[in-house]
């Protein structure tokens, strides 16, 4: 798991590396539309998610092994029920494997 203080900070080269170190999914979890402090990190996260999810489908993955999530920074359950979310979308992947 990587921590940046902004999902906009997160580069397509460090999302594309995560897969090449065995990740089976990567999710980005960024700030809801017009609660970011930057302003445009969060769509700029997300034109980079939809960015590396081509990469996937040129490569052969499932893009959907890669997804951009919009929560609230007031709550935690956000947090957990997208990481619950991508898990299970994950153990599905692997099963189809």
């Amino acid at each position: 798991m990587e921590i940046v203080p902004c999902s906009g900070s997160i580069s397509i080269s460090r999302l594309l590396k995560a897969f090449e170190e065995g990740a089976d999914g990567v999710y980005v979890a960024g700030c809801l539309d017009n609660t970011c402090h930057n302003i445009t990190g969060s769509q700029i996260a997300s034109n980079r998610v939809n960015y590396v999810k081509n990469v996937l489908l040129q490569l052969n993955l499932d893009p959907s092994r890669i997804k951009m999530y919009m929560i609230s920074r007031e709550s935690n359950q956000g947090f957990i029920d997208v990481a619950r979310d991508m898990t299970e979308r994950i153990k599905k992947l692997n099963l189809r494997s």
